[in-house]
């Protein structure tokens, strides 16, 4: 199994793209700055939580760039109770798959809970500045992949799907930039 990787839900948001890469494997999503989401660890402040009396808990975690939508459709009594125990709004992390699903015609992405734990802003902080590190090393790639047309398949794909070019890349770069500016 792949290790989770980090996004931030500005660009995650963005995500549309669904592909599956082995057969049997469930889809992962392509962003718009080339990463192939399928594991994630994401942190932020919990701003709204759900827990009705049937089996699926919904939550939003806002990081500094936007908004992961978390929802767990299994039953779950231990996540059921970790998220009844976090009050609004409290720092947390989350680790869930990539999903995405429709919303009428438009595609939603969303995150399948499988860990959510109270953190404090020292450890969000540093979820932000590692993020940033990878975000920006993935987007420097695909400046790369724009000027030369060579690159990995993922960054190719992407700079198809989502018709990016130097502007979008500066757009995202430039959401990294307000990510920091939320550092402490």
């Amino acid at each position: 199994m792949d290790g989770a990787g980090r996004i931030f839900a500005g660009e995650y948001s963005g995500a549309h793209y669904a592909r599956a890469d082995l057969a049997g494997e469930s889809p992962s999503l392509l962003t718009p700055g080339g990463m192939v989401c399928r594991l994630l660890f994401v942190a932020g402040t919990l701003t709204e939580k759900a827990i009705p009396g049937g089996e699926t808990l919904y939550a939003r975690v806002a990081d500094p760039t936007g908004v992961f939508e978390i929802r767990n459709i299994r039953p779950d009594a231990g996540l059921k109770a970790a998220l009844s125990s976090i009050e609004i709004p409290s720092f947390v992390t989350v680790l869930g798959y990539a999903r995405i699903m429709t919303n009428g015609d438009e595609p939603v992405p969303y995150l399948d809970l499988i860990d959510l734990k109270k953190v404090d802003r020292t450890t969000r902080d540093a979820w932000i500045i590692r993020t940033a590190e990878l975000t920006i090393t993935r987007l420097s790639l695909m400046m790369k992949a724009l000027g030369s047309g060579e690159g990995s398949p993922e960054l190719l794909c992407a700079i198809s799907q989502f018709q990016a070019g130097a502007e979008s890349v500066a757009m995202l770069a430039g959401m990294v930039s307000r990510g920091l500016e939320q550092v402490a």
